[in-house]
């Protein structure tokens, strides 16, 4: 991808309407604030275009940076499918605590 397609993409997901900002939309409009609703629909749009250009940037960057290592060596054949398991085993647990706790199931004192 090049940067001219990354801009692209950005730029058409940023304008790409959202129930969210239908919402903030309504609710500036019965508030009888449209430019401040205006503003944050263009505030939240440029938020999300420039998210989607640092996402894509960081997929070319990455697939670089996996294209020089070796593809039969050992962390990629071995350790990088175990940590990433290992990674979501570890939110899975750390958001099932956290549900618990707001639930009053479980007590935590640190």
């Amino acid at each position: 991808m090049t940067l001219p397609a990354l801009l692209a993409l950005g730029i058409t997901g940023g304008i790409v309407p959202c129930p969210a900002a239908v919402v903030v939309l309504l609710s500036a409009l019965s508030l009888n604030r449209l430019g401040f609703g205006l503003l944050l629909i263009v505030a939240f749009s440029l938020g999300l275009a420039a998210v989607l250009v640092a996402i894509g940037l960081v997929m070319v960057y990455a697939r670089r940076l996996l294209g020089r290592l070796d593809a039969d060596g050992p962390v990629l054949r071995r350790w990088l499918p175990l940590a990433s398991s290992a990674v979501i085993v570890l939110v899975g647990v750390v958001l099932t605590v956290r549900g618990l706790v707001a639930a009053g199931m479980l007590r935590i004192e640190l």
